[in-house]
């Protein structure tokens, strides 16, 4: 039961996924919303092997490399932005629900851990 979870026993969320394996991918309801609500697809979050840009690029390395560097960046972007919206949606559940949040669940420094 607790294969695709966490030490917590939660899901795979925006904060503990690893970007390497797409096999274990976020389903977290508050992650999915967020990336939903935003337009990001959870899978745009994983990173891509250099092979796949190499064919969209017809073979060309050096094309291939700038597009991989672009996504890389653009993907990062994208983590460190969706991190601080779950951030922002946790605590305005809390609020809502009248609860404290759970400190595992808040992270104030998520760029630091990319």
């Amino acid at each position: 039961k607790m294969g695709g979870s966490t030490k917590s026993g939660k899901g795979v969320n925006l904060e503990n996924y690893n970007p390497s394996d797409a096999k274990r991918a976020i389903d977290s309801p508050t992650s999915l919303r967020v990336c939903r609500e935003h337009g990001i697809p959870p899978e745009a979050l994983f990173e891509k092997p250099r092979s796949q840009f190499l064919i969209e690029a017809r073979g060309d390395a050096f094309t291939a490399d700038v597009q991989l560097e672009h996504w890389e960046k653009r993907r990062h972007e994208m983590i460190v932005y969706l991190r601080k919206e779950r951030t922002k949606q946790l605590q305005e559940d809390c609020v809502q629900t009248n609860k404290a949040p759970a400190v595992e669940s808040i992270r104030i420094n998520s760029e630091a851990r990319l």
